[in-house]
């Protein structure tokens, strides 16, 4: 893929990459197969860290569908430190089968990205929203809690997300439960 399309929408720009373009945080966790050049060591302080990345394991159906169907839905990504590398906010596990997909047909798969420009504490907001729709354990959801508020988020504001209301929290002894 050597040409980089992009485009300029009302939600913002949209560019288009290889899936071994994009960098994973954590990454390095990873089964070769599904490590990319860009992949990083993991950084359990980073916003974009995913205490789930390592248990989440690609299936045969999985990767078949990329290989049949290419990345349907767009990733987004944030560029950090250095400008220069997109790291996935939302869509690893896309980005994980797609790069299988692509060693087993030979063939570079693109992927779309949406680019966010957040940082701080809306960037550690944005990568707990975008991981929401998990049906996590209770370890996983205080693991997430408390990354979060390692990030700065206070629970006011990471609460509504994990679906604990203010009336949960102040009723209950166990409120992430």
């Amino acid at each position: 893929m050597a040409k980089k399309k992009t485009e300029t929408t009302p939600t913002g720009d949209r560019i288009q990459l290889s899936v071994f373009d994009v960098a994973i945080m954590g990454g390095k966790l990873l089964p070769e197969a599904e490590q990319g050049p860009l992949d990083t060591e993991d950084d359990p302080t980073s916003p974009l860290h995913d205490i789930r990345l390592q248990t989440v394991k690609m299936t045969d159906a999985w990767v078949n569908s990329f290989v049949t169907h290419g990345v349907m839905q767009d990733v987004e990504v944030v560029y950090l430190t250095d400008g220069k590398t997109p790291f996935v906010v939302d869509g690893r596990e896309r980005i994980r089968g797609a790069r299988l997909a692509s060693r087993q047909t030979g063939k570079q798969l693109g992927v779309w990205c949406r680019v966010v420009k957040l940082a701080g504490t809306d960037l550690f907001l944005r990568g707990l929203l975008a991981n929401m729709h998990h049906a996590d354990s209770v370890p996983t959801k205080i693991a997430k809690a408390k990354q979060a508020i390692a990030g700065g988020l206070t629970e006011d504001q990471f609460a509504p997300a994990m679906g604990v209301t203010p009336e949960r929290r102040t009723n209950s002894r166990r409120p992430w439960v």
